[in-house]
């Protein structure tokens, strides 16, 4: 019966051990017929979802195991097969509900039974952290699963390759625990691949890690850029949001390129604000101030959307050297730049009185 009291589920799991530690225990069963008690055992306490006695029947298949405990024990072997075995998917998924405040508040006892009961169940565990809704219960969880990972990531790897994007951070964090050295080369992986929300979520997994971004991270991700598609935006807001001033030589080249007028707007948004915040504002400023005063007769739409975009990013920063620059081109610039700068300067001086509003 499944419905069975505690005191004699604890009576009858003191009659299997110490039938299986007697000596005519080796005479009269066979691994095969062990291997299916435990099962059995294993089967009731679960469905019975008395959680301590399944605790202390792990310990006593602990105590099997050890040579000091049980010296003459023969079936090591059977026992040891079970534990690596452990509880099918399903079981596990019995017993954390079983739990009936959550994994996080179990007795440590009772955490014990998911880790030495479930090393194989990889896929259960996963899919249970993400069922969790306390975070107290998923942190329990993570731990178990980062026991079973060992220092291999690559189960990690693949739920952060396939977790929606807010789960990335997690996942992300987890990978670290194993190795940061993991942890940078699965957001260089990710970010190739990813659908372009993942890859904002990436970004902002990257941001709140510590210790992900350095500057080796920083040389897998350039590479990135200059490749385009939808990784291009969320890496240059990366380098810009953690204010990476060892980035500023690869705007600078960015600028220079000759390809850099076909590039989408915002990239090119965003690379004009990290060249003037990561770099010499001074130099930034001086560079902005040609490409306003340049004129062209063959590529006079490509370079408007040029100078379009320098105004966006002098909008953005609004730092005295930027408003000064929009002033001038206001006033004295060419006649196609003046609406636009009056705009900019508008809208930052609408941003101020937003700010200074309690």
């Amino acid at each position: 019966e499944v419905e069975t009291s505690q005191d004699l589920q604890l009576y009858l799991l003191e009659i299997v051990g110490e039938s299986l530690l007697a000596p005519v225990a080796e005479e009269n069963l066979t691994n095969d017929e062990v291997q299916s008690l435990l099962d059995l055992l294993l089967r009731w306490l679960v469905e019975g979802k008395r959680m301590e006695n399944l605790a202390r029947f792990v310990g006593f298949l602990h105590f099997l195991l050890d040579p000091k405990s049980a010296p003459n024990f023969h079936f090591s072997e059977t026992v040891q097969a079970f534990m690596s075995e452990g509880l099918t998917d399903e079981q596990l998924l019995q017993v954390v509900k079983a739990m009936p405040n959550g994994p996080g508040a179990a007795p440590e006892a009772v955490q014990s039974v998911i880790w030495s009961l479930a090393r194989n169940r990889k896929d259960a565990v996963t899919t249970l952290i993400g069922d969790q809704q306390r975070e107290e219960d998923r942190r329990v969880l993570e731990d178990v699963l980062l026991a079973m990972c060992g220092s291999d990531p690559s189960h990690l790897v693949k739920c952060f390759r396939e977790s929606d994007p807010s789960d990335l951070v997690r996942w992300l964090e987890m990978i670290a625990r194993i190795g940061i050295d993991h942890a940078r080369k699965a957001v260089v992986g990710h970010m190739k691949s990813a659908a372009p929300d993942a890859q904002a979520a990436i970004v902002s997994a990257v941001a709140q890690i510590p210790g992900v971004y350095d500057s080796r991270l920083r040389e897998n991700l350039v590479p990135l850029v200059n490749e385009g598609g939808s990784v291009r935006l969320p890496v240059l807001d990366l380098f810009y949001r953690l204010g990476d001033k060892d980035a500023a030589p690869a705007y600078w080249r960015w600028v220079r390129q000759e390809d850099f007028g076909t590039w989408d707007a915002p990239s090119k948004t965003a690379v004009f604000c990290g060249l003037l915040a990561l770099g010499k504002e001074g130099e930034g400023l001086q560079h902005f101030d040609k490409i306003l005063t340049r004129r062209s007769l063959f590529r006079r739409k490509q370079l408007m959307e040029l100078q379009t975009c320098v105004i966006d990013a002098l909008a953005i920063l609004g730092t005295e050297g930027a408003i000064g620059l929009l002033n001038k081109h206001r006033g004295e610039g060419r006649k196609h730049l003046r609406e636009p700068c009056m705009a900019a300067l508008e809208q930052l001086a609408a941003r101020q009185r937003e700010e200074r509003t309690p």
